[in-house]
């Protein structure tokens, strides 16, 4: 079996086994979520109600299944817009700067009695659940995989990283982070070896994780939307790992979730039988950090060591909000008041929409 498909069967059964750890789901499939969600003050201080608008889209991660949904903040109401079936994969879902669309990857069930390893393709649904899933892009390769997905924010252009094996029979594969012009359908090359790209609130600017292919460590950049004139802003040297990035809408500050050094990867005995060896910020507990945009020193925010975040800011830009296994938590953008909102398992993906 080749590396990246023991690397897929890996990261699938390990997803799979923290999800046997995490809560029940609490959202109510009829159409509103339970008292137990109710949000709950995390950093042991009293901060004032916030009055939160808008909606979140988000894939809920159950022990059975993978729903994708829409939560109204202000009625508490909840519409699935999909519903993964058995053995379907949902690893990303981001809806367009308007609201209306979703790009996710997702990898529907193999024929029965196969494995599902996650070769995902780019699907686009619109965010009423109207239609099933349509593809919007699809691997060429058995074993390539389309991840990653997010909108630039005049909804012209769809980022996504596109792994590819060097040959049928290679233990290697080669990543690269492109973008589809929706208007002409072409796809260009932006980076080598770029993951979790996110753009800056004017487009201008693309922040996405350096990925070494020998170490699988990542590095932090920042660079023009097209990917020229990258420079580094966070470092592998600092940091255990670092992902989820994304910028403040002012673009003054770079966010990102990482582990550090006093954060214990906390391997168990079943990421040890599956030979889980390199830590990843979406899959041991990290936090939030921010340094600013024009360099600086990084600042933690968060001590909550989360697994599987991914921030959002508020159409607003008054608060930031991020998905992980334990919850949706809101926060200001700088770290404080910070308080679980829902108590529903939802990493990997998390849009603020009007």
């Amino acid at each position: 079996m080749g590396k990246w498909r023991t690397f897929i069967w890996r990261s699938t059964l390990l997803w799979a086994l923290i999800l046997l750890a995490a809560c029940e789901t609490n959202v109510n499939k009829t159409g509103s979520v339970s008292d137990e969600t109710a949000a709950s003050n995390t950093d042991g201080n009293e901060s004032e109600s916030v009055s939160l608008s808008g909606s979140f889209i988000f894939i809920e991660q159950t022990t059975r299944d993978q729903n994708l949904l829409k939560y109204d903040l202000a009625t508490g109401q909840t519409l699935t817009l999909f519903q993964a079936p058995t053995n379907g994969w949902i690893s990303r879902a981001i809806a367009s700067p308007d609201g209306r669309q979703i790009v996710m990857a997702y990898a529907p069930p193999p024929p029965e009695g196969e494995i599902q390893f996650g070769y995902t393709n780019l699907y686009q649904l619109n965010t009423a659940g109207e239609v099933e899933p349509q593809p919007i892009m699809e691997r060429s390769h058995p074993q390539e995989v389309l991840f990653n997905p997010v909108w630039s924010p005049d909804g012209r252009y769809i980022y996504f990283s596109h792994v590819v094996p060097d040959d049928i029979d290679s233990n290697s594969f080669t990543t690269t982070l492109k973008r589809l012009d929706t208007l002409d359908e072409d796809v260009e090359a932006i980076v080598t070896n770029g993951v979790w790209p996110r753009l800056s609130a004017d487009g201008e600017k693309l922040a996405y994780a350096l990925l070494d292919p020998g170490t699988q460590t990542r590095d932090l950049y920042l660079a023009d939307a097209d990917g020229k004139n990258a420079r580094l802003i966070a470092s592998s040297e600092d940091f255990i790992d670092l992902d989820a990035p994304l910028f403040s809408p002012d673009g003054t500050w770079y966010y990102f979730s990482a582990v550090t050094q006093d954060q214990p990867s906390r391997t168990s005995w079943w990421e040890r039988l599956l030979g889980v060896k390199v830590a990843a910020a979406h899959s041991v507990p990290s936090d939030w950090w921010r340094i600013p945009v024009d360099g600086g020193t990084a600042e933690r925010l968060t001590q909550i060591s989360a697994i599987g975040m991914y921030g959002a800011f508020s159409p607003d830009g008054t608060v930031l909000a991020f998905s992980s296994t334990t919850g949706i938590y809101t926060m200001n953008p700088a770290g404080t008041e910070l308080s679980k909102l829902l108590e529903i398992p939802a990493a990997d993906s998390l849009t603020w929409v009007p």
